[in-house]
């Protein structure tokens, strides 16, 4: 399973931590929704190519077997028929469509923790009534594991993440004061300065 990589600096408290577990789900959902996306439309690229160079292998074979054709065009079925052979082994079929399933099952988790995520900055804490849901969204997301390509492309994986940190920056992801902070800020507001509720995560 690919995770949007974090690297805590940072301990924090138990309410703190819940959040941040919640943010890194969304996180790493969104990664994986970006890293399956591009490895579906770069597997259906190439199997299209394979195709069409088989059906034009094709072609030429008839039009062999009808007349005499230059020496290239037979180097060229021959690629093909080589092609129709080898085509099966890499099962390109199965895994764009396991890539695509996975895609959207990511999508549907990341849109859902989205609007949570979303949610907790207006109200500044996570409402008692979405619990549950983000309950079903772990578990969810825990049971594409099987699924997830063994074997990832890491340097993909890296390209991905970039995106994921411009699309959900860490730093704008709020997080309650922990008491030490929360004393601190109590004291700044009483010397005559505001200051938010809240804090972005440290990563």
């Amino acid at each position: 399973m690919t995770e949007a990589t974090s690297t805590y600096e940072y301990q924090y408290t138990a309410r703190q931590a819940e959040l941040v577990e919640i943010y890194d789900l969304c996180r790493s959902a969104l990664l994986n929704v970006y890293y399956y996306g591009r490895r579906a439309r770069v597997l259906s690229r190439w199997n299209l190519s394979v195709q069409i160079v088989s059906a034009l292998g094709s072609v030429i074979t008839l039009a062999g077997l009808l007349a005499s054709v230059p020496r290239i065009w037979l180097i060229i079925s021959g690629i093909a028929a080589v092609c129709v052979v080898i085509l099966p082994l890499f099962h390109l079929t199965e895994k764009i469509a396991t890539f695509e399933r996975l895609h959207f099952a990511y999508d549907n988790i990341y849109r859902s923790l989205d609007l949570i995520v979303k949610d907790i900055r207006v109200c500044e804490t996570l409402k008692e009534s979405d619990r549950p849901a983000i309950a079903l969204l772990f578990r969810q997301y825990a049971s594409l594991g099987p699924l997830d390509e063994m074997d990832f492309d890491r340097k993909l994986r890296d390209t991905m993440q970039e995106e994921v940190n411009q699309i959900i920056p860490p730093e704008r992801l709020w997080l309650p004061y922990d008491d030490d902070e929360q004393q601190t800020s109590t004291k700044t507001q009483a010397a005559g300065t505001t200051e938010e509720t809240g804090k972005a995560y440290r990563r």
